[in-house]
């Protein structure tokens, strides 16, 4: 009987010790890691992106399809509306990309920050998070499904502008040279005046 009751209390101590120990969040770190890497590899692709000279591009055809709005008299031909139509479309590519590209630098200091924290968290003998939550292993589940979800949108952001890059310019560039020469070739209306 006391060699069953010793039994026993051997056990619930074990489990008890067992219970104590250090919560392993060795797959967290992992997925954290692979985040890590992921984000790290697609600003490497999307700071080869000149962002400057995408929003150039939208402003260059903004200010081409505003002066032949203005200016250009008659009916359009065929050909020449479709090659207008087509140019305007180039900016829907990667609108706002000045915009975009400085949410991105923003969002990528922020992510790595953050993954940096939890991973230090995680891998450290760390309890509670900085509003005193218990890193409970659910709690800590959710912190890196938080995280995932918000760098796997950063992540799309950056493959978008990077992506979506090459065709803008491409586009851009055939079109440039027919619009620049229908541009150059209307004459600018005088500014309205009072006095005429």
């Amino acid at each position: 009987m006391w060699k069953t009751a010793l039994f026993s209390f051997c056990l619930g101590c074990s489990a008890l010790l067992t219970g104590c120990g250090k919560a392993d969040f060795s797959r967290e770190v992992a997925t954290i890691d692979s985040l890590k890497t992921e984000l790290d590899s697609s600003y490497a692709r999307f700071a080869q992106v000149n962002c400057d000279s995408l929003q150039a591009i939208t402003d260059s055809i903004n200010a081409h399809l505003e002066y032949v709005q203005k200016n250009y008299e008659g009916s359009m031909r065929r050909s020449m509306a479709k090659h207008m139509a087509d140019y305007r479309m180039v900016r829907k590519l990667v609108p706002d990309a000045s915009k975009r590209a400085a949410q991105v630098e923003g969002g990528i200091a922020t992510a790595r920050m953050q993954l940096d924290n939890l991973r230090q968290a995680l891998a450290g003998d760390l309890t509670h998070d900085a509003k005193r939550n218990n890193l409970s292993h659910e709690y800590v589940i959710q912190l890196v499904q938080d995280e995932k979800t918000a760098t796997d949108a950063l992540i799309q952001e950056m493959n978008l502008i990077t992506e979506r890059s090459v065709p803008m310019i491409k586009h851009y560039n055939d079109h440039y040279p027919q619009v620049r020469f229908w541009v150059d070739s209307i004459p600018e209306k005088p500014e309205d005046s009072i006095f005429n």
